[in-house]
Order: structure tokens, then sequence, then C-alpha cells
């Protein structure tokens, strides 16, 4: 089967999810990916989250190989690759190898991404530290319960991975990237704190925090949540239709005061019912409402 990366190999030499998530997504694109794993210091995932180990890894080949004792057999791959995924700290990289200078030197093509944490400094931090670092918390406020930061740096790389490895095929001059997850956020986040300056970004101040009643998540009768995101005008006129309240209609952007109101209401209307009561309803008329699925559904296909 023709994929788009099976033209591509990438050795994935990076430990726990970064980098291990990178070499997911060119692997399910069709690159050759081949994680190297030292056999007396295995992946901590691998012992402490051996089911997410084996999500980020089944496609990959693993290979048992200790880079500072197997030179040759690892040269021998480094030579063969497109692309390589790290993410020690810089002296660590230094002794194992897996710096610019020594990879440049075995393979001058190839294309190095380096996961780091943060931009200027080799301090060790997780997710909460990264999204608490690149402002995303202060919009949270509570941990999102997932590795966001890690999720959306791990996309990065795949993607500059990618066009670097197409870059270098054409110049057949390798490139290092360096990628910080807390960077990585900022920028996603830049233009919504450009706006900020202007219009405090305040929970409920906003369109996207709940400032009008057309972009909320209610409850129904069984307590499940519900997601409204009913922005376009004719899609808020079929919502008010469903729920039997046309005269909410012209209340769509109302704010303070009369949007607790509106809001109230609805959410007393909505709880009048199920929502295996509610489902077919919004089936048929669309309008922008979901529900709000649990990690069991999700896996299910619900």
């Amino acid at each position: 089967m023709n994929t788009p990366l099976s033209h591509r190999t990438v050795l994935d030499c990076s430990i726990l999810l970064p980098g291990p998530f990178t070499g997911k997504l060119l692997a399910d694109l069709g690159a050759q990916v081949i994680k190297i794993e030292n056999p007396n210091r295995p992946d901590p995932a691998k012992i402490k989250y051996p089911e997410h180990y084996e999500v980020l890894n089944k496609k990959k080949e693993i290979i048992q190989l200790d880079i500072k004792k197997e030179k040759e057999k690892f040269n021998s791959l480094l030579k063969s690759s497109h692309g390589l995924i790290e993410g020690y700290r810089f002296e660590t990289a230094k002794k194992l190898g897996l710096d610019e200078k020594s990879l440049l030197k075995i393979n001058p093509t190839l294309c190095i991404a380096s996961i780091k944490g943060y931009t200027k400094s080799e301090r060790p931090g997780h997710d909460l530290n990264f999204i608490g670092q690149s402002g995303l918390f202060s919009r949270l406020k509570t941990p999102p319960g997932v590795p966001l930061s890690q999720w959306i740096g791990s996309t990065q790389t795949a993607l500059q991975l990618v066009a670097a490895m197409d870059q270098a095929e054409h110049s057949q001059r390798g490139i290092h990237l360096s990628i910080s997850l807390t960077e990585t956020i900022k920028n996603y986040l830049l233009p919504e704190f450009e706006i900020s300056k202007k219009t405090p970004q305040n929970h409920g101040t906003t369109l996207l925090t709940g400032r009008y009643p057309c972009y909320r998540v209610y409850q129904t009768q069984d307590h499940r949540e519900i997601t409204v995101a009913a922005i376009e005008p004719h899609y808020w006129e079929i919502f008010c239709k469903v729920i039997n309240r046309p005269d909410f209609i012209k209340f769509q952007t109302v704010i303070d005061k009369e949007r607790d109101q509106i809001v109230n209401e609805i959410q007393r209307i909505l709880m009048s019912k199920q929502w295996k009561e509610w489902a077919p309803l919004f089936e048929a008329n669309p309008c922008c409402v979901e529900l709000v699925l649990n990690d069991s559904e999700v896996l299910s296909g619900f």
C-alpha cells in the first residue's frame, strides 16, 4: 500500500510521550519508524504505563540496542535513515552521540528533531509546567486531565520533521530542529493574547467562554452534558424551535442578567427530558448540538 511517508525511515530514540507520539504520527502515515531501546534501561513508559506504551509504539519496529556500546550497529541504521527523534538534555545527548555534530558527521542529510520542555532552559518539567509557562493554564484554571502540551508539541514536531525531510532531500543538507513544548503552545495562543490586551478574556466575557446562551454546555434530565454551539443565527433559530421556545430566537447574544435568565430557562427545558428523548429531535433538526461522550463511549464508537 502506497502511503504518504512510505519512503521515509525515522529512528525514534526517545522515551515516555512526546517523542514516541511524534513517531506514532509518522508511522500512521506510513513511515518506517524504528524505536531504539536500551536493553538495560527500557523506556519508563513500558513499565509504568504499559497500555500507553503499546498504543504509541505498536506500529514501530523496536530494536534493543545500547547506543553507546553498539556504535557500529547504530551508525548503520543512522546512515539509512531520513530522520531521528530525541528528547534528551544536551549533555546527555552528547554522551550518547545524539548531538547534531555527531549525527550529521555520520549522515550529512539527516533531519534531527530534538524535543525540549523550554526554549532556553534544560530544567526538568512536565505537561502542567509547560501549560503553566505558556499561559494556557491561566485560561483553563484547572489541570486539563490530558497531556495537552505534549500532544500539540508532538504534532508540531511531526509536521516540521516531514517538511525538513523533504527539504533535505533536495538540498542534501541535514537539518536540526529544536522544538519547545512550551513555545509551541505559546505560539498557538499569541493571537488570543494580543486580543486580550484590548478585551479581557475572563470567563463569561467572550463567545468561547460562555458569554452568550448559544454557546454553552447544558445538562439533560439524566445528567448528561450536551454542547450547544449554535453560533450561526439559522442554527440558533432551529435550536429554539426544537426546545419549543421560538420567542428565544431574538436572545441569541444577550448578556449579563438577561443572558442568565435565558440560560436558566433553557437549562430547565433541557432537564425536562433525558438525552435519549432529545437525541432524535436534534438528529432530525441539526443545529450544532452534541452529546459529551465519556471514555468508554468514545472507545466503543458511540
